[in-house]
């Protein structure tokens, strides 16, 4: 039987006001997906025309899941058995619960991210810490699922289903996505205010990816799998990961808009850092000196080689420092911590209130 609690977290204080809704869900992939559409209805006021999509498009992003990400595929079920529909009408897109059509970019504001493996910290534990912004309303998703799918503690935004910006699963496995604006994204509002891209793709959108390792990767060696195989599309804009499992293995993924060169590079026995650097957008037309293959962005870090964090990553943090974070669109900033021995997730939010920097969530995967 399906059990679910759905718990808020306001902030008033920040500007505009935050709200952290933190749901967590026992029961199968088909049961989730049903929860999660209730709430994005009840919520988010997301509504069946909003699912609206061009049937051969449906049938191919269905026929994609089933044999590609079945645990995708069941939710979707869910998704249909919400709205009182069977899984096969092809006249709705089911594989996606957009909390902002239309929008365009990926609002991870001035986000940076940092993996410290556990010998590097104090309490000897792989620590992943993301700090940016984010908008002023998230889910912290706590999903149990059985038949082979991993438990996950994820942040979510943008899409409920699979908007998965950060998180970690039961393996001890820990993900992070960091947008880059410098990156010019794809044609995103067609002249119905809806997304463009997704009226010809066929996939996995950008923050799809990461919910697609928590349900189905252990080590870095699935995650990377996973993310060289997978069918992906950009739906927000340009992204980049930062992945690590429990023996402090570390990589960062990234790959041009239209998915034609991708990167990976692994980290070494020092903290791994990610953030916007200088290097610009390859164009994959133009022919490359070398013979390799540049991404965007700067990874600090070459492969096999990470580089020294801050001494509070090196700490395993617990604490948040507002004043080293500037340059939002908000009176906010994001703290998140994720502990991979613990499988736990903390979340902090700044502003001018006095509790400002205070735990705002602080969630942990039970022991199954």
């Amino acid at each position: 039987m399906v059990r679910s609690r759905l718990q808020e977290h306001p902030i008033p204080e920040t500007t505009p006001a935050v709200l952290i809704r933190h749901l967590t869900i026992r029961g199968s992939n088909v049961e989730i997906g049903r929860v999660v559409a209730q709430v994005a209805t009840a919520q988010q006021h997301v509504t069946l025309e909003q699912l609206v999509s061009d049937a051969r498009l449906v049938r191919a992003r269905r026929r994609t899941f089933e044999r590609g990400y079945p645990i995708h595929a069941r939710r979707m079920q869910g998704v249909a058995a919400a709205f009182g529909l069977r899984p096969d009408d092809d006249r709705f897109d089911f594989s996606l619960l957009a909390t902002s059509p239309g929008i365009c970019g990926l609002p991870l504001h001035d986000a940076f991210a940092t993996y410290s493996p556990p010998w590097t910290t104090d309490c000897g534990h792989g620590i992943l810490r993301w700090t940016g912004s984010l908008p002023p309303e998230a889910y912290v998703m706590e999903w149990l699922p059985g038949g082979g799918t991993h438990p996950s503690l994820a942040l979510h935004g943008l899409d409920l289903l699979s908007g998965t910006v950060l998180g970690v699963n039961d393996a001890g496995l820990v993900a992070c996505a960091v947008a880059d604006h410098r990156v010019p994204s794809p044609s995103c509002c067609g002249p119905s205010g809806a997304n463009a891209t997704l009226a010809r793709a066929v996939g996995l959108h950008e923050l799809a990816l990461l919910r697609l390792v928590l349900d189905t990767c252990a080590t870095v060696d699935d995650a990377q799998a996973a993310l060289l195989g997978a069918p992906a599309f950009r739906m927000f804009g340009s992204v980049r990961y930062l992945i690590a499992d429990r023996t402090g293995r570390s990589f960062t993924y990234e790959a041009t808009n239209d998915g034609s060169v991708q990167r990976i590079v692994e980290g070494g026995a020092e903290p791994m850092e990610l953030a916007v650097g200088a290097d610009p957008m390859p164009d994959p037309q133009r022919p490359r000196s070398g013979g390799g293959s540049s991404i965007t962005g700067q990874t600090r870090g070459t492969a096999r080689q990470g580089t020294r964090a801050a001494p509070e990553a090196r700490r395993g943090p617990r604490r948040h420092d507002p004043a080293a974070h500037t340059a939002v669109p908000f009176d906010q900033h994001w703290d998140c911590l994720l502990d991979q021995d613990r499988r736990d997730l903390e979340v902090r939010v700044a502003g001018d209130g006095p509790t400002s920097g205070a735990c705002i969530v602080a969630a942990a995967l039970p022991r199954l």
